[in-house]
C-alpha cells in the first residue's frame, strides 16, 4: 500500500501544477499542438541531445566510537561510503528550449503559466473544452484531457 501511494503523489501533484507552453489566441488547440511538435523536432534537428554521464562525488564517512555510560564497554558504529552515483543529463537541454521558445514566437505564440482548473470549473464545463485557444485572462484555466492534452476553458 505504501509503495503505491509512493507513485500515486507525483501524479497528484502534477495534476495540480499549473500548465507551462505556449498559447496564442484563437488558435485551434490542433494547430497548437501541431505548431509545438514540429518546433520540437526542429529543436532536436538543430541542437541534437548531448547526453553526459556524470558520478556524484564519494564522500567517506569515518566509523564512530559509541561508548555505554560508564565508558567499559564500546563499539564502533557508522563508516558509510556515500555518493557515487551515476547519472546522465543532456547538456544541450537548455539551448534545445531556447530554440523550440524561439521557433514558437515566429509562429505567433507566446509563453505563459495558467492555473489549472478546479474540479468546480471542469464539472459546469460538462467535460466540454472549446476547440479554440480563448481570450487570455485571469478568468481562463488548464484542463487536462483524454490522451495526456490540455484544453482551455474561461470561467465566470
Amino acid at each position: 500500500m505504501a509503495n503505491r501511494m509512493i507513485w500515486l503523489l507525483p501524479l497528484l501533484l502534477l495534476a495540480c501544477a499549473p500548465y507551462r507552453g505556449f498559447y496564442r489566441e484563437g488558435v485551434s488547440v490542433t494547430r497548437l499542438n501541431a505548431d509545438l511538435t514540429d518546433c520540437e523536432v526542429s529543436g532536436v534537428n538543430r541542437v541534437p541531445p548531448n547526453t553526459q554521464i556524470r558520478t556524484t562525488p564519494i564522500e567517506v564517512l569515518p566509523p564512530r566510537r559509541v561508548c555505554s555510560r560508564d565508558g567499559l564497554h564500546c563499539r564502533l558504529i557508522g563508516g558509510d561510503i556515500v555518493g557515487g552515483e551515476t547519472y546522465t543529463y543532456d547538456a544541450n537541454a537548455g539551448l534545445r528550449a531556447r530554440v523550440i521558445s524561439q521557433c514558437m514566437a515566429a509562429r505567433g505564440y507566446s509563453p505563459v503559466e495558467i492555473p489549472m482548473c478546479s474540479p468546480e470549473a471542469q464539472r459546469d464545463s460538462g467535460g466540454r473544452v472549446p476547440a479554440t485557444l480563448p481570450p487570455l485572462g485571469p478568468n481562463v484555466c488548464a484542463v487536462r484531457v483524454q490522451g495526456g492534452g490540455v484544453g482551455f476553458l474561461t470561467t465566470g
